[in-house]
């Protein structure tokens, strides 16, 4: 419970730090004017609070915030919020005021779990009566609120904009053209209309229209892209001044370097791999021109583009580094050099999304310097599975990732991020089998939803009753360890596609014909009922 201490004289507040120093022998590491602190933007008491955090108080020590008035309990709940987030116990904050609320406190307490204690108190009878210009700030983000439009920048393949990697529609001028990094600043981008609007509507609580990934996701219990960015910039993000649109709230890069790769995954299309880009301009109908393709993701080796990167490096705290395959292309080390000469790097998350195709020795020296390097590798099967859905070597892969394994620094994080597919849904047993036999740090699924008909929202009733019946075998606590459960209640809820599975079927054949591979081999299980009725070594 609260601490509350009686003063009965008056005090002028800037004699405060001089009377809770001598009189309780308290040691200020900190002091905040609550009047003041109510007229100015949200993030102002996080970045106080960044300030004065210590991993280790001595109980002595306090954080002062004091008000001539009774402190709201908007207040109240905006410094637990932010001293939760920040990880400083309220034992540790002293909160002076004339007047307390005993229901305040105890709301605070029950609604936040504090069940061990909440702010220390003073009751202090200020004698100076300033008035303060109040605004009225709501601390209170909506519950839809998205950091994204702030402080997250998206440059894709063909050099087009996003706010994330699950928005719906790229980043357009007032003609809808979309921006294009070959021709607009990253400055041009954020400060465009488009940009400002779509912050605009999270201030007021809207659900944008370009944001439906999140809001499925929500809407059936999974863990959204939006829910993730919050959970992941975490007090970086609530230090952001989103009351305003400034350029210095750009924190994090999603910079996915062209479509360079050597492997030709049966998930992917021409975007993210050169090869797929080939053998559809030579055995499909290729809607895309390739040249056109293959020049848009050239942007990478434009220098001027990688020196705009580097004018927000002093910010940046996170980026994310996809291709392609990301280890194929070499342009991006120049930026990690530059970040690593003038002292950004010990601030900033790397992340890649690798096949696991190479191990880039090289940058383990570079990668030392940064706060945390996170790669995750796109691993959907094992053997003879994974040599048919990536088209890269098994044993290969295998032995570079355990390369990676046996050298990992410190300040390595190294993950296996399956896509969930119709390819792979049935065999996920076997691949957590290999994972558990690994020191990898995590599993985290990936459901693929496009192209739609290898989705596993789209499979027939017999596939789905094949699929369950698999997945239900598997030991419970695995479930419950490999959030398993999630999709299976996804499979049992979704609507059964035939024309889906025919377009499935088409798709594999073509495939097997012209990479001269047997899925039906290889996936016997799925392949007899996506190509029930039809002639396996039939030619498309």
């Amino acid at each position: 419970m609260w601490r509350l201490l009686i003063l009965m004289t008056l005090l002028h507040s800037k004699d405060l730090l001089k009377h809770v120093e001598s009189a309780y022998a308290y040691k200020v590491i900190g002091v905040v004017d609550l009047d003041w602190l109510s007229s100015q933007p949200r993030y102002v008491l996080y970045q106080l609070l960044r300030q004065w955090y210590k991993s280790a108080y001595d109980n002595n020590e306090r954080i002062v915030l004091f008000s001539r008035d009774r402190v709201s309990f908007q207040m109240l709940t905006h410094i637990q919020k932010c001293a939760s987030l920040i990880d400083i116990s309220n034992f540790f904050i002293l909160i002076c005021s004339p007047e307390f609320s005993n229901e305040d406190f105890e709301l605070v307490r029950t609604q936040h779990s504090c069940d061990e204690c909440v702010f220390s108190s003073l009751h202090i009878n200020f004698q100076d009566n300033l008035t303060h210009a109040q605004l009225n700030t709501n601390f209170e983000l909506p519950d839809s609120f998205c950091f994204s439009p702030w402080a997250h920048l998206e440059i894709a393949s063909n050099g087009e904009f996003k706010p994330c990697c699950v928005y719906k529609e790229s980043i357009t001028t007032s003609n809808g053209i979309p921006y294009n990094i070959n021709s607009h600043s990253v400055a041009e981008v954020y400060n465009s209309d488009y940009s400002k609007q779509l912050r605009q509507q999270f201030l007021s609580g809207n659900k944008p229209v370009g944001c439906q990934n999140c809001w499925y996701k929500e809407q059936h219990g999974g863990k959204s892209n939006r829910m993730w960015t919050t959970d992941h910039l975490g007090s970086r993000a609530h230090c952001l001044h989103v009351e305003q649109d400034q350029l210095s709230n750009l924190i994090s890069l999603d910079i996915k370097m062209g479509n360079l790769c050597n492997f030709k995954c049966r998930i992917c299309g021409p975007d993210g791999s050169s090869r797929i880009a080939e053998e559809r301009a030579k055995h499909f109908e290729f809607k895309t021109d390739l040249k056109l393709l293959n020049q848009q993701g050239q942007w990478v080796e434009n220098q001027k583009i990688w020196k705009m990167f580097e004018n927000l490096g002093s910010q940046l705290v996170n980026v994310d580094f996809y291709g392609g395959e990301p280890f194929l292309i070499r342009q991006h080390e120049v930026f990690l050099d530059f970040l690593i000469k003038h002292n950004y790097a010990k601030n900033i998350r790397l992340h890649y999304n690798s096949n696991g195709s190479i191990y880039p020795t090289h940058l383990i020296d570079k990668w030392q310097w940064f706060r945390q390097v996170d790669i995750a590798f796109s691993i959907d099967n094992i053997g003879t599975r994974f040599e048919l859905e990536r088209g890269g070597n098994w044993k290969k892969v295998e032995e570079n990732l355990d390369n990676f394994l046996r050298s990992k620094l410190p300040n390595m994080i190294l993950s296996v991020y399956p896509t969930v597919s119709i390819q792979n849904v049935y065999y996920l047993d076997q691949l957590i089998a290999w994972f558990e036999t690994k020191n990898f740090n995590a599993l985290v699924w990936n459901l693929l939803e496009d192209p739609k008909y290898l989705s596993v929202i789209n499979m027939n009733q017999d596939l789905t009753k094949l699929v369950l019946k698999k997945l239900q075998t598997i030991d419970n606590d695995k479930l419950e360890k490999y959030n398993l459960k999630s999709i299976i209640e996804l499979l049992k809820k979704q609507k059964h596609s035939s024309n889906s599975i025919d377009q499935l079927a088409e798709y594999m054949l073509k495939l097997d014909n012209i990479r001269n591979q047997k899925f039906y081999e290889t996936h016997s299980e799925i392949a007899d009922i996506i190509y029930k009725g039809k002639n396996h070594g039939q030619t498309i």
